[in-house]
Order: C-alpha cells, then structure tokens, then sequence
C-alpha cells in the first residue's frame, strides 16, 4: 500500500457519503485498488501498515463494523488465554486485543504493537490488503 496506492474521492462520491452516513464530517481517501475508504490522517501511516509483520501464532480477527467484532476479539482472547477470566476483567479489551488501525497512536505512546506480545491477538476493519502483506 504506497501513497500512489491512496486515490481522493470526488466531490460527488464525499457528498454521497456524507449524505448516508451523518456522523461523516472530514472526508475519507480510497486506499488500494479496492479503495478501502480511511480518513485522510492515515495516509502518512500507509507504510507502517503494510511493513506490519505478523507472526504464525497471531490471530487477526478482519470484519464489517457491527458485525460481533467485540465479542469476537473477548472469545478468542479468552481462549487463547486459558480462560482466565479473572485478567480478562482486570485488563481492557484494547490492550489484550488491539485493533491495527490503533498501531498508528501507539508509537506515540511509547508502545509498539508487535512487541505488546509474542503472540496477540488483532482486530481490524481495513480490508483484506494487497497481496503479500500477509506472508
């Protein structure tokens, strides 16, 4: 995913989605050749999102928004964890599974999420990235 990957909606398509979705203010860029659609914010993090190298032990949980991400990210969490439910309760969904679209706040706070464990687990809404991302 390269900048010249990263393509500006038209005037026509932002006014089409601010008119369905209302909560829409800022305008999003098309990412890829699918044109996953991202704030324009994420452009400068285009090359940290496809040099994130996981590992085979990771889990990365891909789905639509309110599509049971939550309890996804909760059940897979607890059971890769032994059901310890106990840490569950104690520790925020955000820190045992974060979301990738998060990597780009963390290097601000000092925390890096490919050393957050050796094996984590991962949400993300981004679509499925071009190939060879994952390999």
């Amino acid at each position: 995913m390269s900048k010249e990957s990263v393509t500006f909606l038209t005037e026509e398509e932002q006014q089409e989605l601010k008119s369905k979705f209302l909560g829409f203010r800022q305008g999003l860029v098309g990412v890829g050749p699918s044109r996953h659609l991202l704030p324009p914010h994420c452009m400068g993090f285009t090359k940290k999102y496809k040099d994130f190298k996981f590992c085979e032990s990771d889990v990365v949980i891909a789905t639509f928004p309110r599509s049971g991400t939550t309890w996804t990210q909760e059940i897979v969490w607890t059971m890769r964890n032994g059901l310890d439910f106990n840490e569950a309760s104690k520790v925020s969904l955000n820190v045992r599974s974060p979301s990738l679209s998060l990597i780009q706040y963390m290097q601000c706070t000092g925390t890096s999420a490919q050393t957050l464990s050796p094996s984590f687990c991962l949400a993300t809404r981004i679509g499925i990235p071009e190939p060879g991302v994952y390999s």
